[in-house]
């Protein structure tokens, strides 16, 4: 299998023009274990998405929105825009508790009761039903009700948006008690009432209600709508809204190791977890109506996860860039010692303004989106016609291993339309030399390999991303930020001894430079067998 993929991939890029050597990973679009699709498709897209979900084992239950488990499993309770209804999964039986009524959420324990919201953006009720079928009463102002494990209180937002507060279900005359004061929307407080989750601004924060601490952050592209959905332990979050690249989606976060998958493509605002966290129940805005499908959990840890490319960063605007695939090399890694080749400190100041530097970036190993690299005191600067004093190529950095793939760190100086050098543009290459006196040239594209190390809004890569983000004095004073780029290369003959690599500039306005480079090499033999 493995073999015919790889000559579609040689066919698809030959037709293209491109060489094989640089070809991305063969992904099935729309799959959730592949990179996001670009926010401009439109319905085929939404079919592709449509077929992933499938793939995972996703089932469309009804029309409506904004979906609640009952405990036992056989219920589901969600609104049509108008009233609170209830779906028997076992009789396909619906029911309607409550009209006017929207965003209900099932009580735990026995299920007696669902909270659900009415009013407007000026001024929301929470009120209660009981799933008998008793008249529906008004408990509190506010918004955004979630319940204790007891099923005894219920957690909402004020009037306001300013605190979060509990109130008695068995007592409704005591007073409602102060939880956690937040300037936020969509917050949710988990079952144990020791976490709370909620937007602010770009993205989605994890906080110890005791301490205040956040535990967890989450960039998005923009605010995402819908409440966060906790799953039955506390460790993971049910998300919907803008992720990477302003793609939405429905995603779920490991709180602790703060990595993500995400689920399904499309807009799908709110999600929730069945009482044993062996479901999840989830709307999906579609062209003809919002629609709420069922997805079983199992087996979704096995999907590629999303992280933080570094954390502690900062440079917070830069979150949501930083966020991508994490990899996870399994061979052997080597670190190239670039420091024969190498011709610019870090902390040098380079082009014509003053303190424009990388002197934030810290020496020493570090690992990046999962690769470990050695950055060194210094780089690889090569020419470009704005600097024209760095050598146009540097020859013979020393491999002599055998390589599944190469990982580099880089970037370019004066990179983009405004310096004429517009995407698409090839700005220098790798060569890799093997033993046997054959070579490969990967070129280095400007919008696919690399971009301008200053960040500037809209500029994304196709084949690479962003792992790394600081600044210098240069940027600080202009609001702008730097970032480094991570381009995996696999080798089409990994049998075969790297012996060297080349790098070359194309000698255009750019500056490409390159900070380090890592090797996986074959996993060894004794390794393989003791993972059987």
């Amino acid at each position: 299998m493995l073999a015919f993929l790889r000559l579609v991939a040689a066919l698809l890029f030959a037709l293209s023009g491109l060489p094989e050597a640089v070809a991305a990973p063969i992904v099935v679009p729309g799959s959730p274990s592949s990179p996001p699709p670009s926010s401009g498709e439109g319905a085929p897209a939404k079919a592709e998405g449509t077929v992933a979900l499938q793939r995972l084992g996703g089932r469309f239950l009804v029309k409506g929105r904004a979906p609640s488990w009952s405990p036992e499993g056989t219920r589901v309770a969600f609104d049509d825009g108008r009233a609170v209804k209830v779906l028997d999964r076992k009789t396909d039986q619906l029911s309607t508790l409550a009209e006017p009524g929207k965003a209900p959420v099932w009580s735990p324990g026995a299920g007696r009761h669902l909270a659900f919201c009415r009013g407007d953006a000026s001024r929301t009720q929470v009120w209660l039903v009981e799933t008998a079928g008793e008249e529906p009463r008004q408990l509190v102002d506010g918004g955004c009700p979630s319940w204790s494990a007891d099923g005894k209180r219920l957690f909402f937002q004020a009037p306001g948006e300013t605190e979060l507060r509990s109130v008695r279900v068995d007592a409704p005359d005591v007073p409602a008690t102060d939880l956690l004061r937040v300037s936020a929307s969509y917050p949710t407080v988990s079952p144990s009432a020791n976490r709370v989750a909620f937007w602010s601004g770009n993205q989605l924060l994890v906080v110890d209600r005791e301490s205040e601490k956040t535990l967890c952050r989450w960039p998005l592209a923009r605010r995402a709508d819908g409440c966060p959905a906790w799953s039955p332990d506390e460790g993971q979050l049910a998300f919907g809204g803008q992720g990477i690249d302003g793609v939405p989606g429905l995603w779920i976060l490991d709180v602790k190791r703060k990595q993500a998958v995400r689920i399904a493509a499309g807009e799908c605002p709110q999600a929730a977890w069945s009482f044993d966290g062996s479901m999840l129940a989830f709307d999906r805005r579609q062209d003809t109506g919002p629609e709420i499908w069922t997805l079983r959990t199992e087996g979704l840890e096995t999907l590629e996860p999303w992280a933080m490319a570094c954390e502690g960063s900062t440079v917070p605007e830069a979150a949501a860039e930083l966020v991508g695939r994490l990899h996870r090399p399994q061979g052997q890694m080597l670190y190239v010692d670039l420091k024969q080749h190498a011709n610019r400190e870090l902390s040098e100041s380079t082009g014509t303004v003053e303190g424009n530097h990388l002197g934030e970036l810290a020496e020493g190993k570090q690992t990046l989106a999962g690769v470990g690299f050695q950055i060194g005191k210094s780089i690889i600067q090569l020419a470009g016609t704005r600097l024209p004093e760095a050598p146009r190529s540097v020859e013979g950095i020393a491999v002599d291993s055998r390589a599944i793939r190469l990982y580099f760190l880089h970037a370019t100086q004066w990179a983009g339309k405004q310096f004429g050098v517009p995407e698409g543009t090839t700005i220098g290459q790798y060569r890799v030399h093997y033993a046997d006196g054959a070579s490969i040239e990967i070129p280095i594209v400007c919008g696919r390999e690399v971009h301008d190390w200053w960040a500037r809004a809209g500029e994304r890569v196709t084949h690479s991303q962003v792992v790394w983000v600081g600044r210098n004095p240069a940027t600080e004073s202009r609001s702008r930020y730097l970032r480094l780029f991570l381009t995996v290369w696999e080798n089409p003959h990994p049998e075969r001894t790297v012996a060297k690599i080349d790098y070359a500039s194309a000698m255009t306005e750019a500056a490409p430079f390159c900070v380090a480079v890592t090797v996986e090499g074959p996993v060894p033999l004794g390794a393989r067998r003791a993972r059987r």
